[in-house]
């Protein structure tokens, strides 16, 4: 009987001292640190676009960085939100690039499906990149979503983004299959990433949707979360600030301690000329150039632009209907940059809506571009002198001269674009016309003489036109 109770208490003391134990265990585990890499809209920049002096972004940069980033931390999830190119001539190199840099997934964004529709999943397979897309419409190469297990974490990830749409297929089905995934990704992961080009997650959404089917821990959206100068918190859910052409590379630290919430730590990393550029990726991406520039895919037309006018009707006068009475004028302005602007594009094989839209007043009008061969193209007569096109004889009465509004130029020469514009230096690079010219004379009270009209109407000075009105952009 003794020997019962003997035994009775010894169990009783080794199970709770296996229960001290485990529990000293749990409380003494280490906390982990997730590295969550992300990018988005790349949009076929392979290499940086230039514009303003800017040098940011490039693939031999990014390479270089990701991989620091992943030295520092091998435990990392490395993802794109979507629109890879507006190019699809470009879409395989980038897939392959991107593939070769760790990426886990890639989302849909809407570019990738308007430019380059199933060829946008062709590459990505053919370069074992994975691509997330939970549409009813998805070929079977894509995932509705994917689990990582980093580190004995699960990491999910989930796509909002633009998938193929089927002619048969419905709004009901393919909302139903995105939550579906959406679902079964939130329930089997400890950590929750969504890559929502389409916008999709709001504080509405959030409200609405967390109780039915769970928040998303983080969400990585498309260009429109760029101007966020750190992450967006709305309850448990972190929506990070992105960026443009693969500027940036933006990172989410993850610490994870048992019992606790998790901590965030969330920045944006330039991708600028203080990195150093990948060797191998340099050369793929200058071959890729080489090959392109000697075989450009951008037809120029022999023909002069055409004229469009009339009620209802867009509206273009190209500069060379000008030169026949502002001969000098022409010649000051085809010696500017302005005239050159479709040339720059063109040359870097650049000739794409979200540039031509400040390279082209002709684009910006009749969104298209018809390039007469050997003539100066880009920002022209029209885009300053809107007001006064078109004119003829019936102007020459005229006295009024009046200046262009320059606000017109921030259109254009905004900080995102062009943040080294400066009025006083740019705008004198562009004047034409007569040059005030400077005298110590001591002015009179004698009011001027009237001006001396010319009896030859060809040659009749013309007035400046008034400030143009705001022209509205192409969307972004």
């Amino acid at each position: 009987m003794g020997d019962r109770r003997t035994l009775s208490r010894l169990s009783t003391w080794i199970v709770l001292v296996l229960g001290v134990l485990v529990v000293a265990t749990i409380a003494g585990e280490p906390p982990k640190t997730i590295r969550i890499i992300y990018t988005n809209d790349t949009l076929g920049y392979i290499e940086p676009c230039g514009c303003g002096g800017r040098r940011a972004g490039g693939l031999p940069r990014r390479a270089v960085l990701i991989s620091q980033l992943k030295n520092e931390n091998p435990q990392c999830v490395i993802v794109e939100s979507g629109n890879l190119t507006n190019m699809p001539d470009r879409l395989g190199l980038i897939a392959s690039i991107l593939a070769e840099l760790g990426y886990d997934a890639v989302g849909v964004g809407e570019t990738d499906i308007r430019t380059c529709g199933e060829e946008f999943y062709k590459k990505a397979a053919e370069a074992k990149l994975t691509v997330i897309d939970p549409s009813p419409g998805a070929p079977k190469s894509a995932v509705p979503y994917l689990i990582k297990n980093v580190a004995g974490v699960r990491i999910g990830i989930v796509s909002f983004g633009f998938g193929l749409r089927l002619s048969d297929q419905d709004e009901y089905e393919r909302r139903k299959a995105l939550y579906s995934a959406y679902t079964e990704a939130r329930r089997k992961s400890d950590v929750l990433i969504v890559l929502d080009q389409s916008n999709t997650v709001t504080n509405e959404w959030i409200e609405s949707n967390e109780g039915r089917f769970g928040a998303p821990d983080i969400v990585i959206g498309g260009v429109m979360q760029r101007t966020l100068m750190e992450d967006k918190v709305i309850g448990k859910t972190h929506i990070v600030p992105t960026s443009i052409q693969g500027r940036d590379v933006g990172v989410v630290d993850l610490e994870i301690i048992p019992g606790q919430s998790l901590k965030f730590s969330v920045r944006k990393m330039p991708v600028d000329e203080s990195i150093a550029e990948d060797t191998a990726v340099k050369k793929r991406v200058e071959e890729f150039m080489g090959k392109i520039r000697q075989t450009p895919t951008y037809a120029r037309a022999t023909t002069e632009p055409q004229v469009t006018v009339g009620q209802g009707s867009a509206k273009y006068y190209p500069p060379l209907l000008c030169k026949a009475c502002h001969a000098s004028e022409y010649e000051q302005w085809e010696s500017t940059k302005h005239a050159k602007a479709v040339a720059t594009l063109t040359a870097q094989q650049r000739a794409i809506p979200e540039c031509l839209k400040c390279h082209s007043e002709m684009f910006r009008r009749l969104q298209r571009l018809t390039l007469t061969s050997g003539a100066p193209a880009g920002v022209d007569c029209m885009t300053c002198h809107e007001k006064s096109l078109p004119h003829g004889l019936e102007r020459k009465e005229s006295p009024i001269r009046v200046k262009v509004d320059t606000k017109i130029c921030l259109e254009c020469h905004d900080k995102e674009w062009s943040p080294n514009y400066n009025e006083k230096t740019y705008l004198p690079k562009i004047s034409h016309g007569p040059k005030p010219t400077q005298t110590s004379a001591t002015p009179t009270s004698q009011p001027a003489p009237p001006p001396v009209k010319s009896q030859n109407p060809s040659i009749e000075s013309r007035p400046p036109a008034p400030p143009p009105s705001p022209i509205p952009q192409a969307g972004n």
